[in-house]
């Protein structure tokens, strides 16, 4: 399983405001990586977790899931916007009541050493080279 990408859980259009995140199962919370959000077979989304303020994979769908349950709050502008609305909120404007879309995961390799030399993963090149192969079918840019 290790950097190979794996599906992780369907998201689902439940009603017209309203996107079913589910909650991480706990052996997919990866600590770095990136995710795909695949629709009808297409990548619509690419994006990265475990870089900044949020930490693993866990994080990034908390945030979802959080950002999902107060979005009025957010549209309105009581809450201060984040990067999970504009997802969300494309998501709701393109999907049909039922629709899912498949959660993709491909974790980042851990630090590597070589002639003594420490190594990482850069996330954003990772995530930047997803995005190029699939920048014909992305809903987000």
């Amino acid at each position: 399983m290790k950097y190979e990408a794996f599906k992780v859980f369907d998201l689902e259009k439940i009603s017209s405001n309203f996107i079913n995140f589910p909650k991480l199962p706990k052996k997919y919370n990866l600590r770095r990586g990136i995710y795909m959000w695949i629709y009808k077979n297409i990548v619509i989304k690419v994006g990265l977790f475990g870089e900044g303020t949020q930490s693993g994979a866990s994080g990034r769908y908390s945030s979802y899931r959080t950002t999902n349950k107060h979005l009025s709050k957010y549209i309105k502008g009581i809450n201060k916007t984040n990067g999970s609305v504009r997802p969300i909120l494309t998501l709701l404007e393109n999907l049909s009541i039922g629709d899912k879309v498949e959660v993709i995961f491909k974790e980042a390799p851990d630090n590597m050493h070589h002639n003594g030399y420490p190594y990482k993963v850069d996330l954003a090149q990772m995530e930047a080279e997803h995005k190029e192969q699939h920048k014909e079918t992305l809903w987000l840019k």
